[in-house]
Order: C-alpha cells, then sequence, then structure tokens
C-alpha cells in the first residue's frame, strides 16, 4: 500500500457503481474501464483506489458470493495470482 495522503493523478470516471446489500465489510465498488480503477468503499466508509485492474476481475469481484472474500483473494492477497496490485487509502472521499 502506498501513503496515506493520496490524490488521484489521473482523471478517473467511475461508470460502473455497484451498492453491496450483503456484505459486513464491502458497502460499494465503482469502476473506471478506461483506466482500469477500481474503489473500493467500505462498510467504517474508507475508500481505497486500487490501480490496474482488469474489467475480468472487476466482474469476478462483483458477481462473487462473498464479496469480501473476493476482494481478499482477488486484490488485497492475490492468491493464486501472479500480479500484485498498487493500492492506497483516500483521505478525501471520493463521490461516486
Amino acid at each position: 500500500m502506498s501513503d496515506s495522503h493520496y490524490t488521484l493523478q489521473t482523471q478517473v470516471t467511475f461508470t460502473r457503481v455497484v451498492d453491496i446489500r450483503d456484505s459486513s465489510n464491502v458497502a460499494q465498488v465503482a469502476y473506471d474501464p478506461v483506466t482500469t480503477t477500481l474503489m473500493v468503499e467500505f462498510t467504517n466508509r474508507n475508500q481505497y483506489v486500487i490501480e490496474d485492474v482488469s474489467p475480468e476481475t472487476f466482474g469476478l469481484l462483483v458477481s462473487a458470493e462473498s464479496v469480501g472474500k473476493a476482494y481478499q483473494s482477488l486484490i488485497y492477497h492475490h492468491k493464486n495470482h501472479d500480479k500484485s496490485y498498487v493500492y492506497h487509502r483516500v483521505e478525501k472521499r471520493i463521490p461516486v
């Protein structure tokens, strides 16, 4: 994870926004397919921006039975994946 005073470096437009209703950890995910940027908002209102997330990974995340577990596996711990993601905690909330 990078520094906690992160500011988006590029123009990001989250065109795919999904409210997560049945998760105790994840409240919302949003995705910009142009910049391949994912935003995850947790139920504690912390937001994280993750860079270079493929559309396929976003699809797996939002279609998972447990979005929280999918986030842990696909993004945070990236088990069984060769990819390591760059992610940042966002101090100033991103409205979506």
